[in-house]
């Protein structure tokens, strides 16, 4: 693609008259296009395909538009700052225009080993030259690169670079950058601009980021997303040069390059906006030599460059960090100066450091992972937001569960009281009801990590008219939830509560209804006797509905319900969807697997006599 067109389709450029018809054209495409990109994105909220679940936090980085954003400054900052707060960090990308066929490479292992371009990607080799303690892999295939990074670099953080279209891995953080001047380019998908997807998938990113912001500071374009846009959350930044040093001499510090005539050397999206940087270091720019994105420098343009630069009177070269990891010095007969790039942080880096480091620690950079309780960050779009709702019935002290009766008010009592100690279960037999016991998240509704805002519910496929086959069928259908958002702060009790009505109301629409709904509303070490695998929600249940427990079901998408299930005597059933398959994958184990909570509901009720 032409610097031309990629100025024309970014909105830098009106198109002449003669080209009005060639873009209506390449516009109707890119409606097909982002139709394409919509289903795809919907199908991934939805549960189908599934989406790998990293065993530890995944900060992901990634844009709307094509190219030249400047994600690469924000990875560096993420990672640095993560890696300086004492965490193993890898930076995970898929290595764009990186040749061989190796699934995996590791381009930096964080301890010494480090591959340079051509066997390493441009943006990953820049990343490991600038962080040398920061593990950086690559791969097409990326959850393959995560597993590298994690099982044999032993990585306990991931910064996933260009990802806000990689659906395939979950995410515990999404940020998506925008350029503050041209947020959405001329306003069309590709072909017909430089669009991934339209600009309501924003509704995904937990924070905005805008980039390149001008002499206001942002101002203007905070003030035109926010018209659109009224929810958003947005973090203001800018590109400030953090150092010039003389490629092949990097120890002797920074050069001033005030007053030098130079040439500017890049292979970048915006070489526009390299060029005002370097004029704004009172430059005398002579020259721009601007190949394509990611162009893999030889001897042969560095010699061209270097005899058209000196003949137009420069002095020496001046290129990006990102080139300079490609160029051998000794391929020039000029000087070759590189300007660092930081990013500067205008407006909202505490909210920024916060979002982050609140998503570490949800998803368990202090140990929380698959099989700990409901995990994860926010959902999409809603994340740290203060939800005012009702509130939840029950227990804040180890030894006893939180429990919402069917038909119950969500308004919170004046006086929370501690829930009484579970009494013992009803002995099995003809005296008790066997019951399905559910878990929530993953399993009845989309795993939404710490789930605390009703908007954010979303039933999984099949799950109301299953629940709704069970009820007519004479089943009492239970909710046992780990929600260790309590405990650790994240939430209240009065999240929880509205979440639970709003379940409950979205089940009462399609003729179906939870008997009841407990939750442990500790955090894993407060050792309580509530939390799963511990038998306290079940026992409680069992006496205060009668249940035969040796009679009944426990079905859920983590370790931690399957061994419930055997604490109390009932059958597991593991499902795929949540952390089912991760479940399923880390070893032999003797419960039936299905595909989703409906297909297991429909099993038990065709192959299970009737309960009394």
């Amino acid at each position: 693609m032409t610097r031309a067109l990629v100025e024309l389709l970014g909105g830098r450029r009106a198109p002449p008259a003669w080209a009005w018809l060639g873009l209506l054209l390449l516009r109707g495409l890119g409606h097909l296009y982002g139709a394409a990109q919509w289903l795809r994105a919907a199908s991934y909220r939805h549960g189908w395909p599934h989406r790998y679940r990293a065993p530890c936090p995944v900060i992901a980085v990634g844009n709307l538009v094509a190219g030249g954003t400047g994600k690469t400054p924000l990875v560096v900052w993420l990672a640095e700052r993560l890696s300086q707060a004492g965490h193993r960090v890898a930076v995970v990308s898929r290595g764009y225009r990186q040749p061989g066929l190796r699934p995996v490479t590791v381009v930096s292992d964080g301890r010494g080993h480090r591959d340079r371009p051509p066997a390493a990607a441009d943006e990953a080799a820049m990343v490991a030259a600038r962080l040398p303690a920061v593990a950086v892999v690559t791969a097409p295939v990326r959850w393959r690169a995560i597993a590298v990074a994690v099982n044999e670099l032993g990585c306990d953080c991931v910064v996933l670079d260009d990802a806000f279209q990689h659906l395939a891995v979950a995410r515990d953080l999404d940020l998506c950058l925008l350029d503050a001047d041209h947020p959405f380019a001329n306003g069309a998908v590709l072909p017909g601009g430089l669009l991934r997807e339209y600009p309501a998938a924003l509704g995904r990113a937990d924070l905005v980021i805008l980039s390149r912001a001008g002499g206001d500071g942002g101002a203007a374009a905070v003030a035109r997303l926010a018209r659109r846009f009224p929810a958003l959350e947005m973090v203001v930044t800018r590109h400030a040069v953090g150092a010039v040093v003389r490629l092949g001499n990097e120890a002797a510090g920074e050069q001033a390059v005030a007053g030098r005539p130079l040439a500017c050397l890049c292979g970048i999206a915006r070489p526009d906006a390299f060029r005002a940087t370097v004029v704004e270091l009172g430059v005398e720019v002579v020259r721009l030599f601007a190949f394509g994105d990611h162009h893999p420098f030889t001897a042969g343009d560095l010699r061209m460059v270097g005899e058209a630069a000196a003949a137009a009177g420069a002095t020496g070269l001046i290129c990006t960090e990102k080139d300079a990891v490609k160029i051998d010095p000794a391929w020039s007969s000029l000087p070759i100066w590189v300007v660092r790039l930081e990013l500067e942080v205008i407006a909202g880096g505490e909210l920024l450091w916060q979002r982050v480091t609140g998503a570490v620690r949800r998803a368990g950079g202090g140990g929380l992972g698959p099989g700990e309780g409901e995990t994860g960050g926010a959902g999409p779009g809603v994340a740290g937001a203060g939800v005012a709702g009702a509130g939840g019935v029950g227990g804040g002290r180890p030894g006893g569960p939180a429990v919402r009766k069917r038909g119950e008010s969500a308004e919170p009592p004046h006086q929370p009281s501690a829930t009484p100690s579970p009494a013992p279960p009803s002995p099995s037999g003809a005296s008790g009801r066997p019951a399905l016991l559910l878990d929530r998240d993953g399993t009845l509704i989309e795993e939404r990590d710490y789930l605390s805002d009703p908007a954010g519910v979303a039933l999984l496929p099949g799950v109301a008219a299953a629940i709704g086959l069970a009820n007519r069928a004479g089943w009492v259908v239970v909710v046992v939830s780990n929600q260790s958002g309590i405990g650790r702060g994240y939430f209240g009790e009065s999240e929880v509560a509205a979440v639970n009505q709003r379940i409950e109301r979205l089940l009462a629409a399609e003729g179906a209804h939870l008997d009841r709904l407990y939750h442990c509303p500790h955090a894993p070490e407060a050792r309580c006797s509530c939390r799963k695998p511990a038998p306290g929600m079940a026992l409680q249940a069992a006496a205060e509905l009668g249940l035969d427990l040796g009679r009944s079901f426990v079905i859920g998408d983590k370790p931690a319900d399957l061994a419930l299930a055997r604490a109390v005597g009932a059958t597991p059933l593991l499902v795929r969807t949540g952390y089912g398959r991760e479940t399923e994958a880390a070893g032999p184990d003797a419960a039936r697997v299905f595909a989703d909570l409906g297909a297991a509901i429909r099993w038990v009720v065709a192959t299970v006599a009737a309960p009394l």
